[in-house]
């Protein structure tokens, strides 16, 4: 059996924004030679989804209306832009040991962390594609997609092929 990994990187993608990757993925399959066998796709973020959806006008906007309804966004875009893009960097921000702080210990949430994460527990963030004849087997009517739900820090998503 043989096996390749492969890294896409996004940079600023905007919160429920969908990439296709159907392109990115079959060029990977492609170059690890496999004819039969499986590829999976996972986002490295737990503000990251994958999935495959038809490329049917309006489908990726409904997903979004939908996801939204079950869960609002915790910040708006400008509200985001205040906060630092690393969580590491929260210098400056409240103290999440406070016990005055009726947040304490929330920083997390103030920055809009649990909404995407959460999101993402219900998109999901890996598929496994069945490879035949050097090809992903997905309907033709379909793409995969890349999503994401929270912030605009620097994504990776991995692309692991292997089969024969």
């Amino acid at each position: 059996m043989n096996s390749q990994t492969e890294y896409l990187n996004f940079e600023n993608i905007p919160r429920n924004r969908h990439v296709c990757i159907t392109e990115d993925v079959m060029e990977a399959v492609a170059r690890s030679k496999v004819k039969e066998g499986l590829v999976l796709v996972t986002g490295m973020h737990f503000s990251a989804g994958v999935w495959i959806n038809d490329k049917e006008d309006g489908v990726l906007e409904d997903i979004n209306e939908i996801l939204d309804d079950l869960l609002p966004p915790e910040l708006t875009e400008s509200e985001a832009s205040k906060y630092p893009e690393d969580l590491e960097d929260l210098e400056g921000m409240d103290d999440p040991d406070d016990p005055d702080d009726p947040d304490s210990g929330n920083v997390r949430h103030k920055l809009g962390v649990v909404e995407p994460g959460m999101i993402d527990m219900l998109a999901g963030n890996q598929v496994l594609i069945p490879i035949s004849e050097g090809q992903i087997d997905i309907d033709p009517w379909e793409d995969l997609y890349y999503a994401e739900f929270g912030n605009r820090r620097r994504k990776r998503l991995v692309v692991t092929v292997f089969g024969d």
